[in-house]
């Protein structure tokens, strides 16, 4: 995905684009991780940007004649939106050591978050592990996604971790 310009959905939507593209800076951070880090966050952003561009598409998707479109848009927005979960709410004490967190851009960004994953991204990553992650028969239960909602709870959360690593 190039470098995009601003969302291209409605305004009226409420769901802004911004992404963690600032790197750690101090003599703590070893030059190596410090340059890996530059270059996730161009992957960081990445997922930002799919949760935004699919948050801004999918109220137009609603009645479509080819659901298979809709249905692949929602896939694709809830497992973006996981994965900027995790970032945000996960650590460096999980078992793959590869994976890039929030915490390596901001390291007081687990001292200022809020302290619980907010209720209603809970729901939505239980929508993901129950309904495309793994074939259970929560399935059955065909309840609407809360795409909206759930990507302005992320943009909130998105704009603190911004102030915080712009600060470290």
């Amino acid at each position: 995905r190039g470098g995009g310009a601003g969302a291209r959905g409605p305004a009226s939507q409420g769901v802004r684009r911004t992404a963690p593209s600032r790197k750690r800076k101090g003599p703590l951070m070893a030059t190596q991780e410090r340059e890996t880090l530059r270059k996730m966050s161009k992957h960081v952003a990445y997922e930002w940007d799919m949760v935004v561009d699919l948050a801004n598409l999918l109220p137009g998707l609603e009645g479509a004649p080819n659901k298979l479109v809709r249905y692949a848009c929602i896939e694709s927005f809830l497992m973006h939106a996981r994965q900027l979960l995790l970032f945000l709410y996960e650590g460096p004490t999980r078992k793959k050591d590869d994976d890039v967190y929030a915490v390596q851009y901001a390291a007081t960004w687990a001292t200022v978050r809020p302290k619980e994953i907010p209720p209603s991204l809970l729901e939505m990553k239980d929508a993901v592990d129950e309904r495309v992650a793994h074939l259970t028969t929560q399935r059955v239960d065909e309840s609407r996604y809360k795409v909206e909602e759930w990507a302005r709870v992320l943009a909130t959360l998105a704009d603190s971790f911004l102030t915080v690593a712009s600060d470290d």
